[in-house]
C-alpha cells in the first residue's frame, strides 16, 4: 500500500477499510486489516498509556479501564500492563472476566509477586468466587506471611 510506504498508517487503514467494504470474504484484505490495526495499537500504546496514567489519578476508572484496554492491544505481552488494566477494570466495575484473564496474565509472568495475587483475589471476590480469593490469598500468605493487606482480604473472606 502507498499510504503505509509513505508512513501514512491512517491513510492506509482508511484504504483497507474501504477494501474490506468492497471484499468482506477476502481473507487477504482482513489479514492486511488486522496488520495494520495491530501497527496503529502498538503505535499508539504510549499515548494511551499517558492518558490511562491521567485518568486513573484523576479517579476516573471507566475511562482508565478503556485506556489500558487500548495500551494491552499494543502491549499484549507486558504483564505490568495487563495489571493494571485489570485493577481498573475491577476498580470501574467493568468485565471482571476480561479483568481476571489480564490478572492471571499478570500473575503467570511473576507467580512469586503478592499484589498479583491479592489482585487477582479481589476479582475473584467481585465475581462471587470466594472459594478462588481464598485460594489466591492463601498462597500469597505463603509467599508473605506478614503483608496486612493479604490478612484483612482473608479475614473479610471469613
Amino acid at each position: 500500500m502507498e499510504a503505509e510506504r509513505n508512513g501514512d498508517l491512517k491513510g492506509a487503514l482508511a484504504a483497507i477499510r474501504v477494501a474490506m467494504a468492497l471484499e468482506p470474504d477476502d481473507p487477504r484484505v482482513a489479514n492486511q486489516l488486522a496488520r495494520l490495526e495491530s501497527l496503529r495499537s502498538v503505535e499508539e500504546a504510549p499515548m494511551f498509556e499517558a492518558r490511562a496514567l491521567a485518568e486513573e489519578k484523576a479517579g476516573q476508572w471507566n475511562a482508565a479501564a478503556l485506556s489500558w484496554l487500548r495500551v494491552v492491544e499494543g502491549r499484549p505481552n507486558d504483564s505490568v500492563v495487563a495489571g493494571r488494566c485489570a485493577f481498573a477494570l475491577l476498580e470501574a466495575k467493568l468485565d471482571l472476566k476480561k479483568a481476571r484473564d489480564l490478572a492471571q496474565r499478570a500473575l503467570d509472568a511473576d507467580p512469586n509477586k503478592v499484589t498479583s495475587r491479592t489482585l487477582l483475589a479481589r476479582i475473584y471476590v467481585a465475581a462471587g468466587m470466594r472459594s478462588n480469593a481464598k485460594r489466591e490469598l492463601e498462597a500469597a500468605t505463603k509467599l508473605d506471611p506478614t503483608n496486612e493487606i493479604v490478612k484483612n482480604l482473608l479475614r473479610e473472606l471469613g
